[in-house]
């Protein structure tokens, strides 16, 4: 088990009492089938309390369950809508670059971001990540943005008319100063 795992990881029997919750499997042979395994294999596993954390994980992803909260005991298994709420608004905040991300993009981040806060304590450390996430967030599309920005422009500036070439220049112009405000905020 990695180092970044500081929780301790509930027993086999707990693993199994949250299996039958989300399963609503009424005994050992029907969590067996759940989790593809045979009821003597899954008795064999369960004696010697080897978790089959691959099937486990297999029916979590089907099943659209946290791992989190089946393997650790301290995990909240449900959303809190509030601090939700205060992810979805960051992201959405006139200082987000993420504010017109497609929906799948954008899901991902609210995923990202809500499982970095869900276990600090203090409203003040929650809007801290959040910022610190956002702010990184931001450099990154924007970097990426200025990137394609200047590609294109070397690519077309000899089709481009002056007013244009003019536009763009001081597009990436703009692009650099809000760039560099981000990188020294960061730091």
């Amino acid at each position: 088990m990695s180092e970044l795992y500081q929780a301790k990881i509930d027993d086999f029997e707990e693993i199994i009492k949250k299996l039958r919750e989300i399963t609503d499997a009424k005994s050992d042979a029907a969590i067996a089938r759940e989790l593809g395994m045979t009821p003597q294999g899954f008795f064999n596993a369960r004696k010697k309390g080897s978790i089959p954390f691959e099937k486990i994980c297999y029916l979590a992803a089907s099943k659209e369950i946290s791992l989190d909260y089946l393997f650790f005991t301290n995990h909240k298994a449900s959303i809190d809508e509030e601090l939700l709420g205060v992810v979805v608004d960051c992201i959405r905040s006139d200082e987000s670059e993420l504010r017109e991300a497609k929906l799948d993009f954008l899901l991902g981040e609210v995923s990202a971001l809500y499982n970095s806060v869900v276990s600090l304590k203090s409203t003040e450390e929650v809007q801290k990540k959040l910022s610190e996430h956002i702010n990184l967030m931001n450099k990154t599309i924007l970097k990426r943005d200025l990137h394609q920005t200047k590609q294109h422009y070397l690519e077309y500036k000899e089709d481009l008319s002056d007013p244009l070439k003019e536009q763009l220049i001081e597009l990436i112009k703009k692009m650099d100063m809000r760039l560099e405000k981000l990188e020294n905020k960061i730091h």
